[in-house]
């Protein structure tokens, strides 16, 4: 089984990384996002188990997150790096931490990734044995005894349901750039954070480009449903094109380790399960190969049409000519049927391996330990009842890609509905779909053109002259290259570019921002770039305008500009206040930014989070707060060096951090602002 147990290790410690990227990047913008002096009140938290902790031991928010972070990058490393894959108790320990970390993280952590990684993360938690060393999946037949396909094929079906509904949404939209296949024309110029080789991209041929779109639909549509295939052929098939698909997206965008989990994924369309189904699966893998490519063709047939005027000296064109009509009919008619059997396939599998776990817990008496067969017996157990409920209760996410199909299982399964429900608060699984409408799309008066929005944000000294404040990644000076940052995550030059798609209204934590900067928040200026004007002391003034940018071309660089963005100035977008402005102050102060700096210094002071009645003194919570993060760090260095120190202090942690969360009531949404009289 050496193949599939190679793929199945390399699956849980891919998902061990994630986890450590997702830790390690989030860690040093703690404080900026969520501390005393960041960009999200006390109240942003809600009643979250990880916030109450924080109250009750008279904590910053911040710091319990840091100390969060800082305990899930080291045991995410250590796991990943250990002799042994993760384990089921470290997985779950990694998955209560983020829960708890994404529950305070507010608008700064509402992105698929975060929801994929803890679906996958929760899947993978039955994937992996129960405890480290193998204890339970020793021995020749490891397969049989202490492992299930079930988990493997969630996970696999995990992949389906994020590619599907990846694609069909950018047609259901009727956005027309992907109708008319024009996407491509627009994406690498507009996309949050761009890299080097998107410029380029971006001056290639329009038919590149369309090729490049209808490609991405043929990998996100019709071909995961060769994921689903008994046979291996199919599978690899579109095991390749993913991999080509996520490296294309890797180089040309920065999506933190969204493209990264989506690889990790595709190695659940490899074969886990016993040697002696191997050779059926081998000889019936070539021809399922053959007939995988043919219904790829079939369906590339079906859905684009290419026009090669040969000899009239007209350009070639490729069209999509499948109606989107015909798209919903198909998810409709499919999607039901295809959720059922998958959801009876992996019960049955569960059911399967309890009776082959009591099989050895009546039959091996002799053989081995009784307490080793009855704990087998009773994961299996668990393994069996949670698969199909994670299954489940991802029903209602993936049916909402057709409202009859969500409505009629909403009114005719109430099950579906309340197992949604009682798990929709600990994320076991979502819906996705990135770009279901391009952004950026403008009109020039001779045909649509690239405008992608984006904020400046500028301060001055005297009202008159105004220097522009420096991301750390967004686009700002319009000779800086982009750059690579990927699997980290800029979190609050991400949600500038979601900004710039609405109104500062629409944003609270945009007025924060501008609070922040005019007060000389050294947290928040922590999140900027070094080069950063206002680094010794904060602006009089500050305002925000909105431009468009676009690429430069080719044409530019011939002419001698070394330029990577050209702008063009919008108009207003936050209008110019000094620190003391009425309705500025009121704003935040209706957000509950200004709650602690009422009843405390505000620069510079550690002012500390009333999230609670427990109250301690700023020397008692920098003290607890350097413990907390020694603590994690000697955590972390102990379990790197001894496996037992890390699963024991991983079993304790999720142990204290499930009774919690079981007391946590739900958590309230963010509120907008006012409109902001000028200064």
């Amino acid at each position: 089984m050496g193949g599939e147990g190679r793929a199945r290790g390399a699956f849980l410690r891919g998902v061990g990384a994630c986890y450590a990227a997702a830790f390690a990047s989030l860690l040093p913008q703690a404080a900026g996002l969520f501390g005393p002096g960041g960009l999200l009140p006390p109240a942003g938290a809600g009643a979250a188990p990880l916030a109450r902790l924080c109250s009750e031991a008279g904590l910053d928010l911040s710091a319990g997150i840091e100390a969060a972070c800082l305990a899930g990058a080291a045991l995410a490393f250590a796991g990943t790096a250990g002799r042994r894959p993760p384990s089921a108790v470290l997985l779950a320990t990694l998955y209560v931490l983020y829960v708890q970390v994404f529950e305070c993280g507010g608008v700064f952590l509402g992105f698929q990734w975060d929801i994929l990684l803890m679906e996958c993360g929760f899947a993978s938690i039955f994937l992996a044995d129960l405890l480290p060393w193998g204890l339970l999946s020793g021995g020749a037949d490891s397969v049989e005894a202490g492992r299930s396909a079930g988990p493997w094929l969630v996970c696999r079906f995990i992949m389906f349901k994020l590619m599907l509904m990846s694609g069909v949404v950018k047609l259901t939209s009727r956005c027309p750039t992907w109708l008319g296949l024009t996407a491509c024309h627009y994406h690498w110029a507009t996309q949050p954070l761009s890299t080097p080789l998107a410029w380029a991209l971006h001056a290639a041929p329009g038919l590149l480009k369309k090729l490049s779109v209808a490609l991405t639909l043929l990998i996100e549509i019709p071909a995961p449903f060769l994921m689903l295939s008994p046979w291996r052929g199919p599978r690899l098939i579109c095991a390749a094109l993913q991999v080509l698909l996520q490296l294309s997206v890797i180089v040309s965008g920065n999506y933190c380790f969204f493209n990264a989990l989506t690889l990790v994924l595709t190695l659940t369309l490899l074969d886990i399960g016993s040697e002696k189904y191997s050779g059926v699966a081998s000889r019936f893998g070539g021809l399922g190969g053959f007939a995988g490519l043919a219904f790829l063709a079939l369906a590339a047939r079906h859905m684009f049409q290419t026009d090669l005027p040969l000899g009239t000296g007209d350009a070639a064109d490729l069209r999509l000519v499948m109606p989107v009509d015909e798209i919903e009919r198909a998810v409709e008619a499919i999607l039901p049927p295809t959720i059922a059997a998958w959801v009876a396939l992996v019960s049955l599998l569960g059911v399967r391996d309890i009776l082959r776990a009591g099989r050895g817990l009546w039959g091996r008496a002799h053989q081995e330990p009784r307490g080793r067969s009855a704990a087998l017996f009773a994961w299996r157990a668990v393994v069996a009842v949670v698969c199909p409920a994670i299954l489940v209760a991802g029903i209602l996410p993936f049916a909402s890609l057709s409202n009859k199909v969500s409505s009629s299982i909403a009114s005719e399964y109430p099950g579906v509905v309340s197992v949604y429900r009682h798990t929709r608060h600990w994320h076991i699984s979502g819906g996705y779909g990135l770009f279901r409408h391009m952004t950026g799309v403008g009109d020039s008066g001779g045909g649509a053109v690239v405008q992608r929005p984006e904020i400046e944000v500028l301060g001055s000294m005297d009202g008159v002259e105004w220097t522009a404040f420096i991301f750390k990644h967004k686009p700002g000076p319009l000779d800086r290259p982009p750059s690579f940052v990927a699997p980290l995550q800029p979190r609050l030059d991400w949600q500038m570019w979601f900004a710039a798609l609405g109104q500062y209204q629409q944003n609270p934590w945009f007025v924060a921002l501008m609070y922040r900067l005019v007060t000389g928040s050294g947290a928040v200026m922590s999140l900027l770039d070094e080069a950063s004007p206002f680094k010794e002391a904060p602006p009089k003034f500050i305002k925000a305008d909105l431009y468009h940018y676009t690429f430069t071309s080719n044409a530019d660089w011939r002419a001698g500009s070394r330029d990577w963005w050209k702008k063009t100035l919008v108009g207003e977008y936050f209008p110019a206040v000094t620190r003391d402005n009425a309705s500025l102050v009121q704003a935040v102060r209706s957000i509950g930014l200004l709650r602690d700096q009422e009843k405390s210094s505000a620069r510079g002071s550690s002012g500390g989070l009333e999230l609670g009645k427990s109250k301690a003194s700023d020397g008692t919570k920098a003290t607890s707060a350097a413990s907390i993060a020694a603590a994690a760090s000697a955590c972390g260095l102990a379990a790197a060096a001894h496996p037992v120190t890390l699963h024991v202090f991983a079993l304790l942690g999720f142990l204290v951090a499930w009774a919690r969360s079981l007391k946590s009531p739900g958590n309230g949404g963010d509120t907008s602002v006012g409109k902001l009289k000028k200064e």
